[in-house]
């Protein structure tokens, strides 16, 4: 979250620099440079800001692990220690390796059938 003055070819410009976490905390940086007036400068932070607090507040979408996870925890509360067993070693063996780090809303129908 700054302004920044400098010269280029004699000529005064500004550039706005803003940063922050997004709702899963991935670092989000936006840079914008050569802008002529401070007066506009002053108006692309503000919009830069306005996106880093929509990004900072979406909702942020499972992660394969992360509802794999919670699925076997809310079935260790109903089923047998040894299905549970048995499920969670075919689907980390079989599906595990190939969704890991993706998001449950980006995984297609095509995808589960490799």
């Amino acid at each position: 979250m700054a302004i920044r003055s400098y010269l280029e070819n004699g000529k005064k410009l500004y550039e706005v620099y803003v940063n922050g976490f997004d709702s899963r905390g991935i670092r989000f940086q936006k840079r914008k440079s050569k802008i002529e007036t401070l007066k506009r400068a002053e108006n692309i932070e503000f919009e830069l800001m306005r996106e880093l607090a929509k990004k900072r507040e979406e909702k942020v979408p499972f992660r394969w692990e992360e509802w794999f996870d919670e699925c076997m925890k809310r079935m260790k509360l109903e089923l047998m220690p040894s299905t549970i067993a048995g499920y969670e070693t075919q689907l980390r063996k079989w599906i595990h390796p190939h969704w890991t780090g993706k998001d449950l809303d980006t995984i297609t129908k095509s995808e589960s059938m490799t």
